[in-house]
């Protein structure tokens, strides 16, 4: 976000780095994280074995992760591109709501002006990078 040193994804790992009891969902995270950026990328979009689908968002951990109870939210532009936001703890049945509401709704904005954008041209991607005007994104309300 304009103004802040952190990233979102920079303030999610610190909120749990530290804590004994999320510890270990964080570090299942991390390791989807690695696993899609260096061994298998992140195509589909809508793959069920990498992302649980969220609205116009994914998040992290895969479905196969039972009992995971932290959600990390991102974007899936390319194969070689995920735009990752924030999470939080999945504290009620709907993402929607709860501790991972504020993520879970600015990376569903964040995912529709996206994905606007490279319909309209006005991104895209080359050589493996975002190219275009995605730096500033203004979110409504």
């Amino acid at each position: 976000m304009e103004d802040e040193d952190d990233s979102e994804t920079d303030r999610f790992i610190e909120r749990f780095i530290a804590s004994h009891e999320y510890r270990h969902d964080l570090e299942i995270i991390l390791a989807w994280i690695e696993e899609i950026g260096q061994k298998r990328g992140a195509m589909p979009p809508g793959d069920e074995e990498l992302f649980r689908s969220e609205r116009s968002a994914v998040a992290l951990p895969p479905p196969t992760a039972y009992g995971n109870n932290l959600r990390l939210y991102g974007f899936v532009c390319s194969d070689d591109i995920v735009v990752l936001g924030g999470g939080g703890r999945k504290t009620t049945k709907k993402a929607q709501d709860g501790d991972t509401r504020n993520a879970f709704r600015l990376m569903n904005q964040v995912a529709e002006v996206l994905r606007h954008r490279f319909t309209n041209g006005t991104i895209r991607i080359e050589n493996q990078q975002l190219e275009g005007s995605y730096q500033k994104i203004t979110i409504p309300g």
